[in-house]
């Protein structure tokens, strides 16, 4: 048999509230009929209960009424959030698809430099404006798709943007392809036409690609091909995919005669093909000078090559960024003599 020192505890005082203060209830006796509010008096260590005025009776028995009359609503939306989760679950699996992993070169330096830079906080928001410029096209594309009668969205593409990493896929098919290259093209001239060079690597394989999740073996290929093979500011092809993929198209006349060529992919002096995003793509028979559109472009790329290759190359940072705008002057320079027509001068590398 044990026995225990501890004291037994006293019952909580109950109080009443009359006028403007509260009274003690004799024999501190709850009525069974009345609610009660557990109060914690802190400044004077004490606890009690304190009687429901007819006021917070009435204003109770309101809000339960309310929650009965809500219950059918809460639970039709816990039946949706049922659905919706077994939705969210379902959609949880790899699909086939082309990916993208592009890396924004430099931005980490940028980033530390910008604490001590107002512009350069304008200069980069500006530039990432065009992923939400981008989002809203094709928001708008699904939408259409959706609301007709074929609702496959053509090439499927989808983008996720964090900080310097880029990720781009499309559907596993010519058109998706096309569409991911032009994607890829548009976003390397407008980057380059403001100071920044892309680096990416392009794969197929199995990725899970959503609104708000992005994973996969595919990524990780991708990525490798970036961070290892691309090594330039370029977007390279995974070798596997060459078989596959046409590096080029053929442009033919109204009366079936090829009349020119459109590079998608070039082959580099490494072996590896690179995106080829420098206008103009098509080289045709006979010859024609390109629009003025792509002369702009080009004259935009120029002037940013030449602005960065005559910086110093002091320390290894310094360094690979000027190795890498030589690498930009040699394809620049190759796609100006392939167009002679065009007039554009090579950049002289220095």
């Amino acid at each position: 048999m044990s026995s225990s020192s501890e004291t037994p505890k006293e019952p909580l005082a109950v109080y009443r509230r009359e006028g403007n203060t509260l009274k003690r209830v004799p024999g501190d006796i709850r009525d069974p009929n009345r609610r009660y509010a557990f109060v914690a008096d802190v400044g004077n260590n004490t606890n009690f209960y304190r009687e429901f005025t007819f006021e917070e009776e009435a204003a109770r028995d309101q809000e339960e009424e309310q929650w009965r009359r809500d219950a059918p609503a809460r639970e039709a939306a816990r039946a949706k959030e049922l659905i919706d989760a077994e939705i969210i679950r379902a959609s949880l699996r790899y699909e086939n698809r082309f990916v993208a992993f592009v890396d924004i070169l430099g931005w980490s330096q940028a980033t530390i430099n910008s604490l001590e830079n107002p512009a350069g906080v304008e200069r980069m928001g500006l530039v990432l404006h065009q992923f939400d410029a981008h989002a809203k096209f094709l928001k708008s594309m699904r939408e259409i798709a959706s609301n007709s009668c074929n609702p496959a969205f053509y090439g499927d593409l989808r983008l996720t943007h964090f900080s310097d990493c880029i990720v781009i896929s499309s559907a596993p098919d010519v058109a998706g392809l096309r569409l991911l290259e032009d994607t890829l093209r548009n976003f390397t001239l407008r980057f380059a036409s403001q100071g920044w060079l892309l680096r990416g690597g392009v794969t197929e394989g199995y990725i899970h690609h959503s609104d708000t999740a992005v994973y996969g073996p595919a990524l990780v290929t991708a990525h490798l091909l970036e961070s290892k093979k691309a090594v330039y500011p370029r977007i390279v092809l995974d070798p596997h995919l060459l078989s596959g993929v046409p590096t080029s198209t053929k442009i033919y006349a109204r009366d079936g005669t090829v009349c020119g060529v459109l590079e998608h992919w070039r082959c580099d002096t490494d072996g590896y093909w690179y995106l080829n995003f420098l206008p103009p793509r098509q080289h045709m028979h006979p010859p024609e000078k390109a629009t003025n559109i792509d002369i702009r472009i080009l004259q935009e790329i120029r002037s940013t090559v030449e602005r960065e290759i005559v910086r110093p190359a002091v320390d290894d940072r310094t360094i690979r960024i000027r190795e890498k705008y030589l690498w930009m002057a040699k394809v620049f320079n190759e796609a100006c003599a392939a167009e002679p027509q065009n007039g554009i001068e090579p950049i002289n590398p220095g």
